[in-house]
């Protein structure tokens, strides 16, 4: 099923492509989802196995920066209804599919592309000292406007009796998949 998803959503974008008379090469991972599949726009690259971790960007630091924005947004969440609930699962229910769907839109929206292209740098698809050019490390208004929310948080979070670190890390280990 998975796998047919995947050959749905490569034509569509192999359709796309050939429209815009593009043609684009895309790095897989040799996830059994992923069939070896050719297309006339769109080229697969399959990364070496046991590789995923060193190879691929979205591992180099993309989701943990979404999950760090998203966890912002749910933290707030919670303490903006911490004094409506009379209990830790009547909190829990405040929070539903929906404002999961748009806090996670909202923290991709979050992610600089200097963040991106410094773990594309990580990975060896670019060279490191592009990723510096044009004032790329610089923060963007909407975060420097977030920093002074950012350190109260983090404060309440230290004074839980653990670092934001941990907090944005909470499921690092946990297994997403079967081997």
């Amino acid at each position: 099923m998975t796998s047919q998803l995947f050959e749905n959503w490569l034509n569509k974008v192999n359709i796309k492509m050939k429209s815009e008379e593009r043609s684009i090469l895309l790095f897989v991972d040799n996830c059994t989802a992923h069939p070896d599949v050719v297309r006339s726009n769109v080229k697969l690259v399959f990364l070496p196995p046991n590789t995923t971790s060193k190879l691929q960007p979205c591992d180099a630091g993309i989701i943990q920066t979404v999950k760090t924005h998203y966890r912002k947004q749910l933290l707030r969440h919670v303490l903006f209804h911490i004094d409506k609930a009379s209990c830790v699962s009547e909190l829990a229910k405040k929070v539903n599919v929906l404002d999961a769907i748009v806090w996670l839109r909202s923290a991709w929206d979050r992610v600089h592309p200097s963040t991106i292209r410094k773990c594309f740098a990580k990975c060896g698809f670019v060279e490191p000292d592009a990723v510096d050019e044009g004032g790329a490390t610089d923060l963007p208004e909407s975060e420097q406007e977030n920093m002074s929310l950012e350190i109260e948080l983090e404060s309440l979070v230290n004074a839980a009796g653990t670092t934001w670190t941990e907090y944005a890390n909470c499921d690092q280990d946990l297994t997403t998949t079967r081997m």
